[in-house]
């Protein structure tokens, strides 16, 4: 009946990729959890690793093609895969394939490859697990995502619309990175969400890309510019008598000499972009709207309406296998990189989120300033199994310090911000409604 199975599920690892990309960023992590399932041999449990698709970031490897992708990431990666085969000696090793790395079912002797290393290839969308006579529906979930669709897994013909943004966009960048002035380029596919990446584009370039001198020339308007707003403002009062203080902060700034005339000229000059963005603002609104709508049409613009849609698009199709089958009490899946644990009735829907780096758009304190995305890792791996009278949901995280440094002036202008907190996923989770 399953009591005595222990699942660990974990997903979207996308090893491989173009330049940059091809950094395993937290192959020590995953080294060392992979050691720690060699242990668990001796425990007399009957222990099954899943990985729920995107293992390989095949999309996002352009310079090798075809059948000897899976070759060469083998490869490039022994030591990971190592760690697999030594791994796949104490459990059961399966693998699932997700959008990025579908094309592996169609590659001739893969599933031989990849049993050299104790690592077995379902050819199956989804996967069926019991446990306490409850069933465990596993998939990768790009199924409800209709950027993503794969209609035939495995051919190399299947591209969907985000196939062409991930091998255009990640892996050029990955390629193009280092020729910055920063290397921050490579970062393009940890943007969470993905619709989020005009805004992180614009951030990058003002805060990673610009030339050291313009920024400085730019940060003292950009920090006055909401003290000439207000100014503006009584200006407009002054105009019409209501006001009589408009030009008080001139006194205030007098004891200041210098710095206090380099100030004002500062604050006039913003006053002057004001005054001439107010008397454009009608045509510029016109057309930032139609720029938008545009990008919306492609996806590529962030709304919480959207993200909401999105989200509802999965907890749909887990309610569907749900009413198809009344023995599945688990329906498990990665794709979106955003892991959580949700109870749905008595049933759960889990995501298993993924080991890239994120970056998650934090507004700055200081208006005008572009918004910072700020980096964190989210390492994971969910476990059920039963202790005897419950089944168990465990959720375990991996501590590591993000590889993305924020800059002095990123971190000023974020200092007041309250910053993306940890994914709030309880340790234990028991069906019978215990939390422990």
């Amino acid at each position: 009946m399953g009591e005595k199975k222990k699942y660990y599920i974990i997903s979207d690892l996308h090893i491989g990729g173009d330049g940059e990309l091809e950094d395993v960023t937290f192959k020590s992590e995953l080294i060392g959890f992979l050691n720690s399932l060699s242990e668990t041999g001796d425990s007399g449990e009957d222990v099954e690793l899943i990985i729920a698709g995107d293992f390989f970031g095949f999309w996002e490897l352009s310079t090798v093609e075809g059948p000897v992708q899976l070759d060469f990431v083998l490869d490039k990666y022994a030591d990971v895969f190592q760690a697999f085969r030594k791994a796949g000696e104490s459990v059961r090793i399966t693998y699932i394939v997700g959008n990025h790395d579908h094309t592996v079912l169609g590659y001739p002797g893969s599933k031989e490859k990849l049993g050299e290393y104790n690592i077995f290839l379902d050819e199956n969308q989804h996967l069926i697990r019991e446990i306490a006579d409850e069933k465990i529906w596993i998939e990768h979930g790009h199924q409800h995502d209709k950027f993503n669709e794969i209609e035939v897994p495995g051919s190399e013909l299947c591209r969907p619309a985000g196939f062409y943004i991930t091998r255009y966009l990640l892996s050029l960048a990955g390629l193009i990175s280092r020729m910055g002035r920063k290397n921050w380029l490579v970062n393009v596919r940890c943007v969470q969400p993905l619709n989020a990446l005009p805004r992180w584009m614009f951030s990058s370039y003002f805060y990673l890309e610009m030339h050291p001198l313009l920024r400085l020339a730019i940060v003292p308007f950009l920090f006055f510019f909401a003290v000439s707003i207000v100014l503006f403002m009584l200006g407009i009062l002054d105009i019409f008598g209501l006001n009589s203080v408009q030009y008080l902060y001139e006194d205030f700034l007098k004891p200041f000499g210098v710095v206090g005339s380099v100030v004002d000229t500062i604050i006039g000059i913003d006053v002057l972009i004001l005054i001439i963005f107010v008397v454009v603002s009608i045509p510029l609104f016109i057309v930032f709207r139609d720029i938008k709508s545009a990008l919306k049409r492609y996806g590529l613009v962030y709304e919480k309406k959207e993200k909401a849609e999105k989200e509802r698009a999965y907890l749909e199709g887990a309610r569907k296998v749900f009413e198809s089958d009344r023995s599945v009490k688990f329906f498990i899946f990665g794709h979106t990189h955003n892991p959580f644990l949700l109870k749905d009735g008595d049933r759960y829907v889990i995501n298993t989120g993924t080991w890239l780096e994120r970056l998650e758009r934090v507004k700055s304190f200081i208006w005008p300033f572009p918004a910072i995305f700020y980096p964190r890792y989210d390492l994971n791996y969910f476990v059920i199994s039963y202790d005897g009278k419950d089944t168990v949901i465990e959720y375990h995280r991996i501590d590591k310090t993000p590889s993305t440094k924020l800059t002095l002036l990123q971190r000023f202008l974020i200092s007041l911000r309250k910053k993306p907190p940890a994914v709030e996923i309880p340790s234990i989770t028991r069906t019978s409604g215990f939390d422990g």
